[in-house]
C-alpha cells in the first residue's frame, strides 16, 4: 500500500475477454454483422496497448467457440477470413513488440492454411518474453471440462483423465493440438 494512505489499484495478471456481441453492435448501427467483428479486431488493439502500458502479463481471447461453427456460412467464412488477416498483419508487429502470441482450443476443423498460420504465428514469437496474447479457437463447455481435468493431471501421473480418455503426461493423444507436457505456461518467464 502507498505510504500516503491513497488507495492503489492492483493489476492483474492474467486479463481474459470473451469478444461476443460484436454482431449485435453492428446491427444496432445498421452495419452487417463483419463489421462488428473488425470493430472489434480494433477494440482488442486497444486493450493490448493498456495491458501493456499496464504490466498485464498474458491477455486471453476467446475469440471463435465450438458454437460459431453453427452460424450461417457467410458469417462463418467472413470470421475465418478475419482471424487470417489478423495473423497476417498483426503478427510481426506483435513480434516487434516482443509478444508471444498462443493458441489454445481445438485446430482440426480449421483449414490447413489458417492450421499452418496458427503454427507459423506461434513459432514466429515462441521467444518472446514481453507479454502473451493467448486466442482460444474452437472452445465449448467439453473443452473447458477437460482442460480442468487435464490440469489436475501433473498431481495425478500415470492415472487415466475420465474428462479426455487420455494419459496425461504421456505419448498418448489428447483431445487438444499439444500433449499436456509439450503445451508449456502462457507465462513465459515461468517454463
Amino acid at each position: 500500500s502507498p505510504s500516503d494512505g491513497e488507495w492503489e489499484p492492483a493489476i492483474p495478471r492474467h486479463v481474459a475477454i470473451i469478444m461476443d456481441g460484436n454482431n449485435r453492435w453492428a446491427k444496432r448501427r445498421g452495419l452487417p454483422g463483419p463489421a462488428g467483428h473488425r470493430a472489434g479486431v480494433e477494440a482488442v488493439r486497444g486493450v493490448l496497448r493498456a495491458c501493456r502500458e499496464h504490466g498485464v502479463e498474458v491477455l486471453t481471447l476467446f475469440a471463435f467457440s465450438s458454437e460459431n461453427w453453427g452460424r450461417p456460412q457467410p458469417e462463418v467464412r467472413a470470421l475465418l477470413a478475419l482471424l487470417s488477416r489478423y495473423l497476417r498483419s498483426e503478427v510481426r508487429e506483435l513480434h516487434k513488440d516482443g509478444i508471444r502470441l498462443r493458441f489454445i482450443g481445438q485446430r482440426t476443423r480449421f483449414s490447413e492454411r489458417l492450421r499452418k498460420l496458427m503454427l507459423q504465428s506461434e513459432q514466429m514469437t515462441a521467444a518472446n518474453t514481453g507479454a502473451t496474447v493467448v486466442i482460444a479457437v474452437d472452445y465449448g463447455g467439453q473443452w473447458d471440462i477437460a482442460q480442468a481435468a487435464q490440469k489436475t493431471g501433473p498431481a495425478r501421473q500415470g492415472r487415466k483423465s475420465a474428462a479426455t480418455g487420455d494419459y496425461p503426461g504421456t505419448d498418448r493423444p489428447t483431445h487438444f493440438h499439444q500433449r499436456p507436457s509439450q503445451a508449456g505456461s502462457v507465462y513465459p518467464h515461468r517454463r
